[in-house]
């Protein structure tokens, strides 16, 4: 279909437990996730494309060690079908 776009958006949040070790004590992250994905068909055969993807932790510091960290990520493409 020539002139077609498609797009999509997912989200999601969740919480992890870990149970107490040898190393610390118990602890619970929150994690939150996003991506935004969106496609133009230039012709039958060719399409551009690009995702964005969003991940966040956090979590309480355990053994001195901060675990809470942010990353984004973003990718661009062509598609090409035969």
């Amino acid at each position: 279909m020539v002139g077609a776009i498609s797009s999509g958006l997912e989200f999601g949040v969740a919480r992890v437990g870990f149970p107490d070790s040898p190393s610390g004590p118990a602890f619970a992250q929150l994690r939150i996730d996003g991506r935004a994905f969106g496609e133009y068909r230039f012709t039958d055969t060719l399409a551009a494309n690009a995702t964005v993807q969003y991940n966040q932790v956090n979590s309480p510091v355990v053994a001195q060690e901060d675990l809470d960290y942010t990353r984004w990520q973003a990718y661009v493409g062509l598609r090409w079908f035969m």
